[in-house]
C-alpha cells in the first residue's frame, strides 16, 4: 500500500489514463454487406444511365429528317434528368445519408463511431477528395482499384471511408 502511495505522488511518473474504445457502442449498427454496397452502386449507376439509353434510340426516330430538333430534345430532358438526379442525392446525402441506390438497399453511411455523418463529410472528403484522386492520370487509376478492393477487408471499409472516416451500415 505505501509503495503505491509512493507512485501516485511521483512527479516523475508516466502520465496514466483510462482510455476507453471509441466504439463503445458498436453494437448499435450492423456494417452492410459487400454485395448491398455493390447493388447499391450499380442502382446509382443505373438510375443516370437509364433514362438516356431509352431516350437516345426515340430520338433517332425521325433524326434524318429533323436531325437538329430532336437532337437538342434529347439532350435537353437528359439534361434536365441528370440535374433531377443530382438534386434528389444531394438532398438524400444531406437529410439521410443516403443516396438513390443506397436508400433502395437500406444501407447508409455513418461515422465510424455510429453518430450521423454530415453531408460535407461525405460529399466533400468520401465524393470529391476521392474523385479528385481518381482523376490524376496513372496513379488515380491504381488508387481507384486499391479503393474498390479494400472493400474485402474484414472492416469492409474502402479508402473514402478511411478518408472520411465512415462505415456504411444497415439503416
Amino acid at each position: 500500500m505505501a509503495n503505491d502511495d509512493q507512485q501516485d505522488n511521483n512527479p516523475f511518473a508516466p502520465p496514466s489514463a483510462h482510455v476507453a474504445d471509441v466504439r463503445a457502442n458498436a453494437g448499435d449498427f450492423e456494417l452492410a454487406t459487400r454485395g448491398s454496397r455493390l447493388a447499391a452502386v450499380v442502382l446509382d449507376a443505373l438510375c443516370f444511365a437509364v433514362p438516356g439509353l431509352v431516350v437516345i434510340p426515340f430520338s433517332s426516330i425521325d433524326a434524318i429528317t429533323t436531325f437538329r430538333s430532336s437532337a437538342m430534345w434529347a439532350i435537353a430532358f437528359l439534361g434536365i434528368i441528370f440535374v433531377a438526379l443530382v438534386v434528389v442525392n444531394i438532398y438524400l446525402l444531406a437529410t439521410r445519408s443516403q443516396t438513390i441506390g443506397k436508400r433502395i438497399m437500406r444501407i447508409r453511411i455513418v461515422r465510424t463511431d455510429g453518430a450521423r455523418a454530415g453531408f460535407w463529410r461525405i460529399f466533400g472528403l468520401r465524393i470529391l477528395v476521392n474523385t479528385m484522386i481518381a482523376n490524376i492520370p496513372i496513379i488515380g487509376t491504381l488508387y481507384a482499384l486499391v479503393d474498390i478492393l479494400c472493400i474485402f477487408r474484414e472492416s469492409h471499409k474502402c479508402l473514402h471511408d478511411n478518408l472520411a472516416d465512415t462505415i456504411v451500415v444497415k439503416a
